[in-house]
């Protein structure tokens, strides 16, 4: 079986269709983007972030495919979820949107994404508590710059 270098966990995985969605969107990320690789975790466990500990809920135990991190983004935490992503092989589902919310209502990342091959819709709810949606990943310095707005 072939694999793939993933830097985030600088290691080498196996080469499965949803690998390479996880991959192909890494590496859009931080070359493209300007994530920052150190505020990137990759298959990171819901109950190892570092602000929930203490809490509880039922996905604690789940995974999630891709999440980063901004610093000073929460009055609390120095670094707090900032986005967080499920990178699926499949055709993008409401069952699949529904997955990643239901993941975020415990780590409440300001913005989730879900990503296939071919397609990505980024969400966030905006000051009216609506759900906004695009069909692209903005760069982490216009989603930095979108929190600051709403502060």
């Amino acid at each position: 079986m072939t694999e793939l270098f993933d830097p985030i966990r600088e290691m080498w995985v196996p080469d499965l269709p949803e690998e390479r969605v996880r991959q192909k969107l890494l590496h859009h990320m931080i070359q493209d983007l300007q994530y920052p690789q150190s505020y990137i975790a990759v298959e990171k466990e819901i109950a190892l972030l570092p602000h929930l500990s203490g809490k509880k809920s039922h996905h604690l135990k789940r995974r999630v495919d891709i999440i980063c991190f901004g610093k000073d983004i929460h009055p609390q935490h120095l670094l707090y979820p900032l986005l967080l992503v499920e990178c699926k092989a499949t055709p993008l589902s409401g069952e699949v949107i529904e997955q990643v919310l239901g993941y975020n209502y415990t780590v409440g990342a300001y913005f989730v994404a879900v990503a296939n091959e071919g397609q990505i819709q980024v969400m966030w709810q905006d000051l009216e508590n609506r759900v906004q949606k695009v069909d692209f990943l903005p760069s982490y310095p216009q989603m930095i710059r979108a929190l600051q707005k709403d502060q």
